[in-house]
């Protein structure tokens, strides 16, 4: 099975970094990856927010993207989290930012650009197998990434992609939904969109580009949302994908 998800890859609206630095850093308690550390100085590119032993890579773009699904994130406990989301940062009020309470004490948050988080207090979530460069996140860990499927979507087949290419174990299966095992503590999940969840609008995913950036260096571009896996053995995936 994958060793990690290690990072959601979500655009940004380009010159809103103000947005970034309220969400990520003042109000989830995410810390600034020193590797991109410049870039939040500049206040331009692309921005890593660490969450334990997870992260989330943040391009900028020109339109923001939307996760159709819930990012699902564990802290030590969530009164201070809270109690930011209650005089949260003025910046954010002429955003899609909102937040609630659940009945079981879980917060749900939607980000500046209408990505939905659920926040949860468990401390025994924390991946202590390693860490991000830089200073600690107030999070413990991302330990769930729920991505939305049209009612009738293939969930048999997803689970198939998992299990036969990455040699993945299924955590759990029913008629509606698909957790795949990420790693010890954490899920992926596939799952039919609930009636009430809101639709983030398509994805357009380009083809890959090679563009030289504004200082001269060439990169190579992958514009639509995805993840990053850390696997034991990338080869045999390789092969078995073949």
């Amino acid at each position: 099975s994958p060793l990690l998800l290690d990072h959601l890859n979500l655009n940004h609206e380009k010159g809103r970094h103000d947005l970034l630095r309220a969400f990520y850093f003042d109000l989830l308690g995410c810390a600034v990856d020193p590797r991109k550390e410049e870039n939040l100085e500049k206040g331009r590119k692309t921005l890593w927010a660490n969450s334990g032993i997870n992260q989330f890579h943040l391009p900028e773009a020109e339109a923001a993207q939307v996760l159709d699904g819930v990012v699902s994130m564990a802290y030590p406990s969530l009164d201070a989290v809270r109690a930011r989301l209650e005089d949260a940062p003025a910046v954010l009020a002429t955003s899609a930012f909102a937040w609630h309470d659940e009945a079981d004490g879980r917060l749900v948050v939607t980000d500046p650009w209408g990505t939905r988080f659920v926040l949860f207090a468990d401390p025994s979530m924390r991946d202590e197998r390693g860490a991000q460069p830089g200073g600690a996140s107030e999070p413990c860990a991302v330990t769930d990434l729920c991505v939305h499927v049209p009612e009738g979507g293939n969930l048999r087949g997803i689970g198939n992609f998992y299990r036969r290419v990455l040699d993945c174990a299924i955590a759990h299966e029913d008629e509606h939904s698909l957790a795949i095992a990420m790693g010890p503590k954490q899920t992926l999940t596939f799952r039919y969109r609930p009636a009430d969840a809101p639709l983030a609008g398509p994805v357009a995913h380009a083809q890959l580009e090679t563009v030289n950036d504004e200082d001269g260096v060439e990169r190579t571009l992958n514009h639509g949302i995805h993840i990053s896996l850390y696997i034991p053995d990338l080869p045999s995936a390789y092969e078995r994908a073949e």
